[in-house]
């Protein structure tokens, strides 16, 4: 069981990451910053336990892309491949990257360290919640072939009393 406090520490990762990484990301939609990226896989991640078992083979794979091209990202990102863009002191946040207002730099140490726990986090979100949709994707192929072994017993049966049947 989670504690409430873990999606709250992660909610702020969310905050302080986000303010401070806002380069465009790969597989983003247009206009979209890291932190709206982030925001939108975190959403994706929990509905990933939500996946209907009758789509399961289909969604995951597609998923299990986009999760992959989100952590190769946040690892780059956290290494320092990018350059961010943070406010300076009393600044208002600007959506556009050329504005003004911005100025580059790189994460420093203690940024990196928390950048990494909140991808470390979100892999470990990601990972629990897979399972969760595997587990609930087994029961129900479970449920199909249990069905399936009844009927065949059923028709094995029904054959077995017609083949002893007496005219």
């Amino acid at each position: 069981m989670r504690s409430p406090f873990l999606g709250l520490f992660i909610t702020c990762l969310f905050c302080v990451i986000g303010a401070r990484a806002l380069a465009q990301a790969p597989g983003a939609s247009q206009g979209e910053s890291t932190f709206e990226y982030t925001k939108r896989m975190y959403r994706e991640v929990e509905g990933l336990k939500n996946i209907a078992p009758e789509v399961f083979a289909r969604d995951v794979d597609r998923f299990r892309e986009q999760m992959e091209r989100y952590v190769f990202h946040k690892k780059r990102v956290c290494n320092g491949e990018f350059s961010t863009f943070a406010l300076a002191p009393n600044e208002a946040i600007i959506d556009t990257v050329d504005a003004g207002p911005h100025m580059q730099r790189k994460l420093n140490p203690e940024e990196k360290k928390l950048c990494f726990k909140e991808l470390k986090a979100f892999q470990v979100t990601y990972i629990n919640n897979l399972f969760t949709s595997r587990r609930r994707y087994l029961e129900y192929l479970h449920e199909l072939r249990t069905r399936e072994l009844d009927q065949a017993r059923e028709e094995a049966l029904n054959s077995i009393k017609r083949s002893f049947a007496w005219p």
